[in-house]
């Protein structure tokens, strides 16, 4: 399901863009002030999400459940939610109105600032204006979609000049990003509501020598996954390449993701329209400490598996 938002226009910085501070620092996923039904809270920014997932554990008077539903989440898990209306939804200062999202005590909720942290704004939110997130500086802007001379902060000609690129391509009904990982094209999902980028374990040949001897779960929501904390030896996006990228190499996915630490210290532009995400080199990060908020949670245990004999 897909909810498109009206955005409306904003004077400053210029014509038809909107600029916003994010609530996390640094190593926190982007987090920006929305206001449901007249409570304060914060969400989570990510484009593998098809719309807006929110917890309905806290009270933020939504409606009773519409209709339920059925989540699924790497493209492996299933889980039970419900469709929910939010009677008055504002991101910062812009009046979005009445919109649905789907509700389930099943996601996290964080708090940054005494402000809680109840959900994410899924894709929707890109394929109606483009979207800038300057991780250095802490900004978010929405941007339209067309360019404008008098957007003199953010100029995206400029910008896509100057920055690297890939191609966004469809895959599994969410748009990917198209990387070579040590050589093979694959098409990623871009998910900066996670923490690394994660791939199946089958997309890496692996040396039994340098597997660890345990294998390392992580919990991705609620759901533990095995697999291990690797790395990538070259993660490219057409001429641009980075060497040594620490990985989550996981078992029980059928897809993988770029996940929040590709983007860290980088000006990000997602471009859906033109089919593209623009990326700067990593730059000076001005933020203050943060506290590895992301809407979806990884967390490592050593595990040892042993038989036993009868």
């Amino acid at each position: 399901m897909c909810h498109l938002f009206l955005l409306p226009a904003a004077a400053e910085p210029c014509a038809g863009a909107v600029e916003m501070d994010m609530l996390g620092g640094k190593t926190d996923s982007p987090i920006i002030q929305v206001d449901i039904n007249g409570h304060k809270a914060g969400m989570y920014l990510s484009g593998d999400f098809d719309d807006i997932y929110i917890n309905d554990k806290i009270n933020l008077d939504l409606s009773a459940p519409l209709k339920q539903v059925l989540i699924i989440s790497n493209g492996e898990d299933y889980n039970d939610a419900h469709l929910v209306m939010i009677e008055r939804f504002k991101i910062g200062n812009m009046n979005v109105g009445a919109i649905t999202a789907v509700a389930s005590d099943y996601y996290p909720i964080d708090y940054i600032r005494d402000i809680p942290v109840v959900g994410v704004i899924g894709e929707n939110i890109f394929k109606v204006v483009n979207v800038l997130i300057d991780y250095p500086n802490n900004k978010l802007y929405f941007l339209p979609h067309r360019n404008n001379d008098e957007c003199s902060i953010k100029n995206m000609d400029n910008l896509k000049e100057k920055f690297h690129n890939a191609d966004l391509v469809e895959d599994q009904r969410n748009l990917a990003m198209r990387l070579r990982i040590n050589g093979t094209l694959r098409d990623l999902h871009i998910d900066t509501a996670l923490s690394d980028t994660e791939i199946p374990i089958k997309w890496i040949k692996t040396n039994s020598k340098s597997t660890p001897a345990y294998n390392t779960m992580t919990i991705y929501d609620k759901d533990p996954k095995l697999g291990y904390i690797g790395s990538i030896k070259e993660l490219c996006a057409k001429e641009f390449c980075e060497h040594d990228v620490k990985t989550l190499l996981l078992k029980g996915i059928s897809y993988g993701s770029v996940g929040n630490a590709f983007f860290e210290g980088r000006e990000v532009l997602f471009d859906y329209a033109d089919g593209k995400i623009f990326f700067s080199d990593r730059k000076p990060d001005r933020r203050t400490a943060g506290k590895d908020l992301h809407f979806e949670k990884t967390r490592q245990a050593r595990i040892r598996v042993s038989e036993m004999s009868e």
